[in-house]
């Protein structure tokens, strides 16, 4: 890892977000599940995120809906990130604002028609603190479900909480 940048015992064990976008315009809220490695303590995370996006997929006006349940596949690449000297991420940096920075690519109904259970799969980086106070990130790949066909990037401002 590059320099001021360490991994922490931190790893996401699960996550669920319900999305839509439309016109460019992304709205999202979700939470994530987070395990320490030694000692197997948990704590959860929610979020919402507005942000805006670039892609292909339906006319610009219709809403595209997409949902990913914790029983779905969801994994974090890597532990999470830390900056060294910054706030320690564990279950009292929270409350505290963010961003999302993600990637995804869907077949929505098509693949409802073809009995795909999954029809959309993504990857994110989740940055605590962004954009003044960075301490830590995650990068998270997942696959759920979408009502329609798109393909895009998009960033959003989060503001996370403790799940309680």
């Amino acid at each position: 890892m590059a320099a001021g940048i360490t991994s922490t015992l931190w790893k996401l064990e699960t996550a669920e977000e319900t999305s839509v976008s439309v016109m460019a315009h992304g709205l999202s809220r979700g939470t994530l599940y987070f395990i320490h490695t030694k000692t197997r303590e948990k704590f959860a995370v929610n979020y919402k995120a507005l942000g805006l996006s670039a892609g292909i997929g339906p006319p610009l006006v219709v809403p595209n809906p997409s949902q990913a349940k914790t029983s779905d596949p969801s994994w974090s690449i890597g532990n999470v990130g830390s900056y060294t000297g910054k706030k320690y991420f564990n279950r009292y940096a929270f409350p505290c604002v963010g961003a999302i920075f993600g990637a995804n690519a869907g077949v929505g109904i098509l693949g409802s028609i073809l009995k795909m259970e999954l029809t959309t799969g993504g990857v994110e980086l989740f940055a605590f603190g962004w954009p003044l106070n960075t301490f830590a990130y995650v990068k998270v790949a997942g696959l759920g479900r979408s009502g329609l066909p798109a393909a895009g990037l998009g960033a959003q401002a989060c503001y996370f909480w403790l799940k309680t």
